[in-house]
């Protein structure tokens, strides 16, 4: 077992915000391509152990990916093919977004942890990029607020909520074109979300 599992820092402000929205009747789940047997002790040690309602973590045998980690956490919740609208992975690494994707999920990215290269979890096709736990709350609850929305969302539409969207590189007449990616995702589509998996 690795030496110094606890002495990484917990990401400043997600157990307290893992707990507003287990209140607000989130489900929350890790899953988390670590081992299992270090993200149970350390979801414990940090606080995250009461907002969660699985953790989710490799086998110690097996070479699983990303969207492994995920169908079992599905699994493991009874989530269905149904409720894929209503799941949202957060993520910090493209392996998050791409796993996501596999699974056929909407991923959130994040910067204010994790080691994700600038630029890494936009052009992986994350459906948003947040910089602080309070943006990240705001996508979430909007996320939820926008369900009935048909169109997907501008970068004016983010921006609003102090988001960063994810964009081409592309532009037509000095506007900003939403990427191909940003185009698939339709909050209709998506509906409201309910589920939260972590990394």
């Amino acid at each position: 077992e690795p030496v110094g599992k606890f002495e990484n820092m917990a990401a400043p402000g997600m157990a307290d915000l893992c707990a507003r929205l287990k209140a607000r009747g989130y489900v929350l789940a890790l899953a988390s391509s670590k081992p299992e047997s270090l993200c149970v002790p350390i979801c414990e040690k940090f606080g995250f152990t009461p907002s969660l309602a699985v953790v989710t973590g490799s086998p110690p045998v097996g070479d699983w990916s990303k969207a492994d980690v995920i169908r079992e956490t599905m699994r493991r919740l009874e989530l269905r093919e149904a409720h894929k609208p209503e799941i949202l992975m957060v993520g910090d690494r493209k392996f998050d977004v791409l796993g996501a994707k596999a699974c056929g999920i909407a991923c959130a990215g994040v910067e204010f942890f994790g080691y994700a290269a600038p630029g890494e979890l936009a052009e992986s096709g994350a459906v948003a990029v947040v910089r602080t736990p309070e943006e990240l709350e705001q996508f979430i609850l909007t996320h939820s607020m926008r369900k009935k929305r048909r169109r997907p969302w501008g970068a004016a539409s983010f921006r609003r909520f102090g988001i960063q969207p994810t964009v081409s590189a592309s532009r037509t007449s000095g506007r900003v074109r939403p990427s191909p990616v940003r185009s698939a995702v339709r909050m209709g589509s998506m509906g409201t979300a309910r589920y939260i998996l972590l990394p």
